[in-house]
């Protein structure tokens, strides 16, 4: 069995305007080298084949050490790159977003800069794995207890598998298989069926 779900490409611009502003921080306490302020979407936009391409302001706060503190530039604009994946964690399958920043430009800083600045963001990207994920697994894997009323039976298990997921023009799909299974008491026999009357 599968579920087919899709997200038109307003209703993903509705959900991120809701999510945004926000902060991504990189790393806690005293090993946080810095953070990426987003701020709310100006353009979200479908690239077919590869992701969801978000246009906004943004700030960019980080630590460059030799005994300076955190250095903040403002960013003009700021293109992200989210794209969809299926990948497999601890935790089990997961759908999530993969982050990366196509393009910026910063608020008085040379564009030579800007190309670092943009490098060390994406690295600060990859080196703190992050995304927008969703442990979908983890999350519809359930068990219901039938035997107060079906004997022998004691539980149904529903629980899903490696999902797909692509971008279209105007439609994000994600497919998802789900899978049933029954589990018995061995020991209790099933009262016998009557045989039909002649």
């Amino acid at each position: 069995m599968f579920i087919h779900a899709s997200l038109s490409e307003a209703e993903v611009a509705a959900l991120l305007d809701q999510m945004l502003p926000t902060e991504i921080s990189f790393g806690k306490g005293q090993s946080r080298k810095g953070s990426l302020v987003l701020a709310r979407p100006a353009q979200v936009r479908f690239l077919p084949g590869v992701g969801v391409r978000l246009s906004c302001r943004g700030q960019f706060t980080w630590r460059f050490g030799l005994g300076l503190g955190p250095l903040t530039i403002g960013m003009k604009r700021l293109q992200l790159l989210l794209s969809p994946v299926v990948e497999r964690t601890r935790a089990g399958w997961s759908l999530a977003f993969r982050m990366r920043i196509e393009d910026a430009e910063f608020d008085m800083v040379p564009a030579f800069i800007e190309r670092s600045a943009v490098d060390i963001l994406n690295q600060a990207l990859i080196d703190n794995k992050i995304a927008l994920r969703w442990d979908y697994q983890e999350a519809l894997t359930r068990s219901f207890d039938l035997s107060e009323w079906l004997q022998p039976i004691e539980t149904m298990t529903i629980t899903t598998t490696e999902a797909s997921v692509r971008v279209l023009d105007r439609e994000l799909q994600f497919d998802l298989p789900l899978h049933f299974a029954v589990q018995r008491k061995v020991s209790t026999p099933v009262p016998p069926v009557l045989p039909n009357p002649r």
